[in-house]
């Protein structure tokens, strides 16, 4: 059987006024990729963003009567500190580079770009 886009309301039409249905799947969903996967819970912030999007769309073009994902609130994310080198252990890397390395480490410390981003320099990029 192949589902077509006509299809969507009659399928998702179960879910509607029934979010508590989604806080379940939302719970286990964290906790694999938080536990398991050690992925961050911003993974499921960009789930649950398609998935509200795409509930918003069937409701708007499919006829789903309303967004069960619609009151689902992202998690809270907590951020980080990058990690950073210390002076020293920056001294002991550019002691044991050639001068390309060194080249390369002093330009990621001092601009902030990214390793891809300096590879991918030209000469008209430095002027």
């Amino acid at each position: 059987m192949v589902l077509t886009a006509d299809d969507v309301p009659g399928i998702l039409e179960p879910l509607h006024g029934r979010e508590e249905l989604l806080e379940p799947w939302m719970e286990a969903r964290l906790l694999s990729i938080t536990e398991i996967a050690r992925t961050p819970p911003v993974t499921l912030n960009t789930e649950i963003t398609i998935i509200r999007a795409f509930l918003y769309w069937c409701k708007e073009y499919r006829g789903l009567s309303e967004n069960p994902a619609a009151k689902i609130k992202p998690r809270q994310v907590l951020q980080k500190s990058p990690e950073v080198y210390s002076d020293e252990e920056l001294a002991q890397m550019l002691k044991h580079a050639d001068p390309t390395e060194a080249a390369i480490l002093l330009t990621c410390c001092y601009t902030g770009m990214r390793e891809q981003e300096i590879c991918s320099l030209a000469w008209e990029d430095v002027a």
